[in-house]
């Protein structure tokens, strides 16, 4: 038996919406979709994956960010725009956070605290080490705010950012989802794309579509032990 030894298996835009439109019948198996089916259907994928953020999938989307902390600066932009004070994209979330002292290179873990917990603060100006750490995500640009603000420009913080996921600019980009969850996408795409091309999508269809998901999104989190203590009375 002779095996490929591969295992990087991925499939374009324009193969994904391919085969979504095969599913739903839009087109006949083995038929080249026009460029303008292409457009359309595209679209409607980047809409169907933006909207799954909603859904807090992707964790493979996380990723660890870093920044050397400026002296009495209450606030910090991130985004790629251009002009932010963190070059990197605008994180859905922040995870966790830590402060890295300087000189000892130790971490000390920052609480992730709400909007409101921040603004309780009756002082944000008075400059310290920073205990908090309160994310405000905008719309093109997020803004971090610590507290207190640091008082030195040498201690840094590492976070875990929650990525959006990226876009499909092109018919020849690859999404930005792991292998697992390819059949999920081709299969809800089907769903969401079939009125446009006056196609009623079948219970059966419509029914893999959501257990596609399910299977991928329940695949899509972190392994780790579970511990259960007795109680003491």
């Amino acid at each position: 038996m002779a095996l490929s030894g591969s295992y990087d298996f991925d499939l374009t835009c324009t193969e994904i919406c391919t085969e979504a439109l095969e599913l739903n019948q839009a087109v006949a198996a083995g038929e080249t979709p026009s460029a303008e089916d292409i457009t359309t259907t595209r679209r409607t994928f980047n809409l169907m994956i933006k909207a799954w953020q909603a859904d807090d999938i992707g964790i493979w989307l996380q990723t660890i960010v870093n920044f050397t902390l400026t002296a009495d600066k209450e606030s910090y932009t991130i985004g790629k725009v251009g002009t932010e004070d963190i070059d990197e994209p605008r994180p859905l979330d922040i995870i966790e956070a830590r402060i890295r002292d300087a000189t000892s290179g130790l971490d000390t873990p920052l609480e992730i605290i709400t909007r409101q917990e921040y603004l309780d603060f009756p002082d944000k100006s008075t400059s310290g080490t920073p205990s908090s750490l309160y994310y405000d995500p905008q719309q093109t640009s997020g803004v971090i705010y610590v507290w207190q603000p640091s008082d030195n420009s040498t201690d840094s913080i590492y976070f875990t950012a929650k990525n959006p996921v990226q876009d499909l600019d092109s018919i020849t980009n690859n999404a930005n989802f792991p292998q697992e969850w390819l059949l999920a996408i081709t299969t809800n795409l089907a769903v969401r794309v079939a009125p446009k091309f006056g196609k009623v999508v079948s219970q059966d269809l419509r029914r893999q579509a959501e257990i596609d998901f399910l299977k991928a999104s329940g695949w899509d989190r972190e392994h780790g032990s579970v511990y259960f203590a007795r109680e003491r009375r």
